[in-house]
């Protein structure tokens, strides 16, 4: 027959099991901070691509007229 745990067992387990869901929901925020900036800077990107790519064409059609 199992003994009901003293409080100072069931207290330091308590204590773990609470450190360790800290841990893993501040790994997940750190890693939903880190997929969102990423998809930021991707996006801004993309932006600067395209504006980069209509300047070059807009060029490249001046030159072809003269």
């Amino acid at each position: 027959m199992k003994t009901a745990p003293q409080p100072r067992e069931e207290l330091d387990r308590l204590h773990d099991l609470a450190l360790r869901r800290a841990h893993e929901l501040r790994r997940q925020a750190i890693d939903d901070c880190w997929h969102a900036a990423r998809a930021a800077c991707a996006k801004m990107l993309e932006q600067w691509r395209r504006h980069v790519n209509r300047r070059f064409a807009r060029a490249t059609r001046r030159v072809a007229n003269t």
